[in-house]
C-alpha cells in the first residue's frame, strides 16, 4: 500500500471535514425518546393504528439551535426488555422492519426515512456498538415521528426507544 498517496488523502479529508478521527467520540451527549403504545382505538395520541405518525415530545436539548443531532440507535430487545417508564420493548427486534423513522427539517423537508431495523447499533465483541451516524444540525425534534407499517406484531403496552446522540452548539444568547 502506497502511504505517500493515503495519508495526503486521509489529511485533506479530515481538514475539510468529510471524516472524523476514528477514536473520537460519536457525541457528547446523549438522550432518548419512549414511544409507547396503547389499545387500538380511542382516539390517543398513542393508540396503534398504522400509517399514523408518531410525533415525538418537544426537547430543548434536541432544539436545532442548540444541538447537532450525531447519532441514533433503536435500543434493541436483546439490551433491554422493559424500558424506564415500565413500557416492555416491542416483543422481537424483527418488528423494527416495520417501523418507519421520518427525521424532518424547519422546511417540513424529510431528511432522513428509514426503518428503525437499520438504527439497530451493531455489536463488536460485546462492548462497542457501530451507530447509524449522521450530521443533522437543523432538526425540528417534534416535527420529527415515527410510522407503523404493520401493527399485527406490536401489543398495547409494548413500545420503542430510540437513543439520540448530539453534541451542543454554542449559544450566543
Amino acid at each position: 500500500m502506497n502511504k505517500a498517496l493515503i495519508s495526503p488523502l486521509i489529511n485533506y479529508m479530515t481538514e475539510k471535514n468529510m471524516v472524523d478521527d476514528f477514536s473520537d467520540p460519536i457525541s457528547y451527549s446523549v438522550t432518548n425518546e419512549i414511544v409507547s403504545f396503547t389499545a387500538s382505538g380511542g382516539g390517543l395520541p398513542t393508540s396503534l393504528a398504522i400509517n399514523k405518525p408518531y410525533y415525538f415530545q418537544p426537547k430543548n436539548t434536541l432544539d436545532h439551535t442548540r444541538s447537532k443531532i450525531k447519532a441514533l440507535e433503536v435500543v434493541s430487545t436483546t439490551f433491554q426488555t422493559v424500558f424506564e417508564n415500565g413500557t416492555n420493548n416491542v416483543s422481537s427486534d424483527d418488528v423494527f422492519a416495520r417501523i418507519m423513522l421520518y427525521i424532518v427539517n424547519g422546511d417540513d423537508s424529510i431528511l432522513i426515512q428509514t426503518p428503525l431495523k437499520s438504527l439497530l447499533g451493531i455489536s463488536y465483541g460485546g462492548f462497542a456498538r457501530k451507530l447509524y451516524q449522521v450530521d443533522l444540525s437543523d432538526v425540528i425534534w417534534q416535527k420529527c415521528y415515527i410510522e407503523i407499517l404493520d401493527d399485527s406484531v406490536i401489543s398495547a403496552g409494548e413500545g420503542i426507544k430510540l437513543n439520540v446522540y448530539y453534541d451542543k452548539k454554542d449559544v450566543t444568547v
